[in-house]
């Protein structure tokens, strides 16, 4: 719980990561992934509770398809994550980087393959001025507080998103 940076050696056959993934590790300020480039499942609580992150470098998780709960959530420090490596996911648990106070703004558009979001996507980062919403156009199923206790939850875009994939279920 106390390292600030964390490698691994010899992962290559990593397919899957399971629940509680360096959970809690407030001192981490990075993390090298780069091993885990066959990964194609993550599980809950990723990186959960990284207070101390500044960045992380998701480009080695080219190949994941589903992430779990809470996915780089209550990361405070984290000003700005690259999403583009994301772009294969098709289903995201609940809690995706929601606690992330920092974040200001989110590139959502390598989501585009996404067709489920849990509850409280992006909650609770209340630094948050700006996302782009139109590449989740495949997202059918929509949890709770969806962009909720954030300064776009009640935009007109944050509305007439969630009002349409609502509609279409």
């Amino acid at each position: 719980r106390n390292a600030t940076h964390i490698s691994f050696i010899n992962a290559e056959n990593v397919t899957s990561i399971g629940h509680h993934f360096l959970v809690g590790c407030t001192s981490l300020t990075s993390v090298d992934l780069s091993p885990l480039s066959n990964v194609t499942s993550v599980g809950d609580r990723f990186l959960w509770g990284g207070e101390s992150l500044t960045s992380v470098d998701l480009s080695s998780l080219s190949n994941v398809l589903t992430i779990g709960d809470g996915f780089l959530g209550v990361c405070k420090s984290l000003e700005s994550v690259d999403l583009s490596p994301l772009s294969n996911v098709t289903s995201i648990g609940d809690g995706f980087l929601a606690g992330g106070v920092a974040l200001k703004s989110v590139d959502l558009s390598s989501l585009s393959n996404v067709t489920s979001i849990g509850d409280d996507f992006l909650g609770w980062c209340e630094s948050l001025t700006s996302v782009d919403l139109s590449s989740l156009n495949n997202v059918t199923s929509l949890g709770h507080y969806f962009l909720g206790y954030t300064p776009l939850s009640e935009s007109e875009e944050v509305k007439q998103f969630i009002n349409r994939v609502r509609d279409n279920i």
